[in-house]
C-alpha cells in the first residue's frame, strides 16, 4: 500500500520538542500575538515544526489569545492525506478593546481536535 508523504521533522531550534513545549517557547519568544500567528503560518522554519507537531498530535487548528484579541489558524486544505503539502492561514476571530490591558503580557492558546481542547496560559516571564 502506497502511504502519502509525512510532514518534514522541524530543525533545531525547534527539534525534539512536543506540540505544548514548541507553543510555549513560540508564544514566550515573541511580544505580542500579530507576530505569533505570522510566525507560525510563514516562517520556513517555524512553520515546518508547527505543521509538523499539529499533524504528528492530531490538531486541526487552534485558538490564541491575547490582550483582547483572540486568532484562528486553520489549515488551508481539507484533502485526505495530503497532510504533507498543507499549508496554514490565521485571520482575526474576535477582538474586544475592553481587554487591551497588559497581563504581562498573558497569552492562552487552545487547539481544535474534534472537540475544542481547555485553554492553556503561558506568561511572558521577565527572564
Amino acid at each position: 500500500m502506497l502511504l502519502p508523504p509525512q510532514p518534514t521533522e522541524p530543525t533545531a531550534p525547534y527539534a525534539g520538542l512536543n506540540l505544548a513545549s514548541f507553543l510555549e517557547k513560540v508564544l514566550k519568544a515573541y511580544p505580542d500575538v500579530e507576530n505569533v500567528v505570522d510566525k507560525l503560518c510563514t516562517d520556513p522554519t517555524m512553520s515546518v515544526a508547527f505543521h509538523y507537531y499539529m499533524v504528528t498530535e492530531h490538531f486541526a487548528g487552534m485558538q490564541i489569545f491575547q490582550r483582547g484579541k483572540c486568532y484562528y489558524i486553520t489549515r488551508n486544505s481539507s484533502i485526505r492525506n495530503t497532510s504533507s503539502y498543507e499549508l496554514y492561514s490565521w485571520v482575526l476571530w474576535s477582538e474586544n478593546p475592553a481587554g487591551n490591558i497588559d497581563e504581562n503580557p498573558k497569552v492562552a492558546y487552545r487547539l481544535y481536535s474534534e472537540k475544542w481542547h481547555s485553554w492553556v496560559a503561558v506568561p511572558h516571564d521577565s527572564n
